[in-house]
């Protein structure tokens, strides 16, 4: 497992703004082995044994007895298979005691309901078992099964070619990760702090809810989205078959209805290019600039597509239109915000084929304004909020076979399984964490020796005996495993952040650190530039000593030159370390940088002008004292042109006029603080 750094750092270059393909053809890997297995090597003899376990099954496995033989040969494959060549060895064993595992999680009648179509189908319960992420809970996602398999039992019995598609429903339908849009298209909570913002724009007190008691829109049903899918199987732009379910959720995430959709069919089947779309939707500056009604409120048949191609709508109307007619085409779409403290911005991403290439388009439905700003998408699976490149990474996946797919994913599974054996009397992570970590100890340690002896299991004396050690529970094994992960699927990004977790529990040497910062900015730092961030970051902040950790923050403004505001992210960080290590005057010192050089890139200089705050309190020195360093950057700030008011207030110039302002009043400078709230066109009250 030595192609890390050659694959990863050298091989995987960026082209056109997606992963390209290796200059040189990756080794050929061999088909997995088809039961009967023979018995010529280990891995035969370990495999021969799962198709036992999988023969000797019940129709209805009702107890807990069965798990444990799953993971004895799951951690075998872990300690011995020879993953450059026998990788399938572990993906079999990995994926059936996911199999076996969320099983053993369900009630007898649901298992009872589900097992027989699985056992049918292995196909769709290994990619089901492997889409799962550990913060899906197996009783909610099976229950999405059951209904189908009952609902429709035809084309779940024989869906081999729907696995993707099913899989990806399963996860999403599992339970509600949307609030309920009301017929205005709005939540409860962006009424109120709209209308909050239209009060104070239009100076009037904030007028009731217009809709109280209206229903929530009706539920669609998960049968209800598979039918439309299934029905449209060939149609799709991305066809469910060779799209993975992991992308395959931005499609099948839908709030509009399905007669929506296929009035968006009809009309957009043959539109590729969704950033238009979201283009082609008048703006309706009314509603927004002056808190007027939105249109599409007041017509006729409610909030539908169809009404807001004719009404127009704000940018949560573009985006809401162009992701849910890309999704009715087959597109992967996503709505992206950036936040502020009233409203949010929203724009479009979605899967574009460009040429020989295919990348996520975040582009074209985006306002300039926001170029620089971290967009933010919640994930259709998991409801947690991640940032646009994050999405933007799974692109990747599509050059992936399905084979590698499942080899990354299992490996991240096997460095969760070395995590626990590591884990000496602590109990078992976060269920949400991809590693083991944090970890709290409960009770009494177990004698060390006494928790070692379940890792590796004992091989069967009958078997041949394995070509390779045993593996250790160790660091670099938990390492290995995931730079293994990495190499087999670059696109899979919850291996990533597991090395990421990995070094930010401190169990990462300084040398395999710098390996994976340099891996992360070799492939993600140009067209996933703040996802490249969010991995090195935890690298970083865990080395030990802020000399190293300031020398390491220089190097990554370095990779940055092409986003200001990541540069100016990394000098901050490069204070806080200071910071943390008492050394306040070099501290002050870049945050005065900061605020000086990065006032209109991105919101770091809020963060700077607040950590400045923070400095002075542990000084106990006033606050007045930070008044120099606030005019100085509040001149440098450009105030928002053409920017309706709502957006202004969450500008770096409306915050930072706003706080120095509260500085004078405080100083009982109150002309100064009048004239800034007056540049602010902010009332006296």
């Amino acid at each position: 497992m030595h192609r890390f750094t050659i694959i990863v750092l050298a091989g995987l270059a960026l082209s056109g703004g997606v992963l390209a393909q290796p200059s040189a053809p990756l080794p050929a890997k061999p088909p997995a082995a088809k039961a009967p297995h023979a018995t010529g090597s280990f891995e035969d003899a370990l495999l021969a044994e799962l198709d036992r376990l999988v023969a000797a099954l019940p129709d209805t496995p009702e107890s807990k007895t069965h798990l444990p033989q799953f993971e004895r040969l799951f951690d075998l494959a872990i300690a011995h298979a020879d993953l450059n060549q026998r990788i399938d060895a572990l993906i079999e064993t990995g994926a059936w005691r996911r199999i076996v595992g969320q099983l053993t999680a369900l009630k007898p009648e649901l298992r009872a309901r589900v097992f027989p179509t699985l056992l049918a189908n292995p196909v769709l319960a290994r990619r089901l078992a492997l889409t799962l992420s550990p913060s899906d809970k197996p009783e909610e996602v099976y229950t999405v099964l059951a209904s189908l398999i009952e609902q429709r039992p035809k084309a779940l019995a024989d869906s081999a070619n729907m696995s993707n598609l099913v899989a990806a429903i399963c996860v999403v339908f599992d339970k509600d990760r949307f609030p309920p849009r009301r017929p205005d298209g709005l939540t409860p909570e962006q009424v109120r702090a709209l209308e909050k913002a239209r009060a104070r724009n239009s100076r009037q007190r904030p007028a009731p809810d217009r809709s109280p008691g209206l229903p929530p829109a009706e539920a669609i049903a998960a049968a209800e989205a598979f039918d439309y899918f299934a029905a449209n199987y060939g149609r799709m732009l991305f066809a469910p078959a060779s799209t993975p379910p992991e992308l395959l959720v931005h499609i099948v995430d839908i709030r509009a209805s399905i007669d929506d959709l296929r009035w968006a069919q009809k009309r957009y089947q043959s539109n590729r290019n969704i950033g238009m779309v979201y283009g082609s939707i008048a703006y309706d500056t009314n509603a927004f600039q002056y808190g007027s009604e939105k249109k599409i409120w007041q017509a006729d048949g409610g909030y539908t597509l169809e009404n807001i191609k004719k009404v127009g709508g704000v940018c949560e109307e573009q985006a809401y239109f162009a992701a849910h007619c890309g999704k009715a085409i087959g597109v992967p779409t996503v709505e992206v915000s950036v936040s502020g403290p009233d409203v949010a911005h929203a724009y479009v991403g979605y899967l574009a084929r460009r040429g020989d290439n295919t990348l996520w388009d975040f582009r074209e439905g985006r306002y300039d304004e926001y170029e620089d700003l971290r967009g933010n998408v919640t994930d259709p699976q998991t409801g947690r909020t991640v940032s646009h490149s994050q999405v933007g990474l799974s692109a990747g996946l599509l050059r992936a076979s399905a084979r590698d797919l499942a080899a990354s994913i299992v490996l991240v599974d096997a460095a969760q399984r070395i995590g626990r054996a590591r884990a000496v009397g602590v109990e078992e992570a976060d269920a949400d964490a991809p590693l083991s970590g944090p970890r709290t100890r409960t009770g009494t340690a177990k004698p060390k020796a006494q928790a070692d002896a379940t890792y590796p299991p004992t091989t069967d004396p009958a078997w041949p005996a394995p070509t390779l050690a045993a593996r250790p529970a160790d660091s670099a094994t938990h390492d290995m495993l995931l730079k293994a992960a990495v190499e087999a699927a670059p696109g899979y990004a919850p291996a990533w952040l597991a090395a990421a977790k990995l070094g930010e529990i401190g169990e990462m040497s300084g040398a395999d650190k710098n390996e994976w910062c340099r891996a992360v900015m070799r492939l993600c730092s140009l067209e996933f530039p703040d996802f490249a961030m969010e991995i090195i970051s935890p690298l970083i902040r865990s080395t030990d000593g802020a000399k190293a950790q300031c020398d390491l923050w220089d190097w990554c403004a370095k990779q940055f030159i092409s986003r200001p505001d990541l540069v100016a992210r990394s000098r901050f960080n490069q204070a806080q370390a200071w910071a943390e290590a008492r050394e306040l005057g070099k501290a002050w010192a870049i945050l005065r940088e900061v605020a000086n050089k990065y006032p209109n890139d991105g919101t770091v200089v809020v963060d700077a002008l607040a950590a400045v705050e923070r400095l002075l309190s542990d000084e106990g020195k006033p606050a007045a004292a930070a008044i120099p360093i606030f005019e100085d950057a509040f001149r440098r700030i450009s105030k928002p042109e053409d920017v309706a008011p709502s957006f202004e207030r969450q500008s770096n110039f409306f915050r930072v006029g706003m706080r120095l302002s509260e500085l004078y009043d405080d100083a009982g400078e109150k002309n100064k603080a009048k004239m800034v709230r007056n540049r602010l066109d902010v009332d006296e009250e």
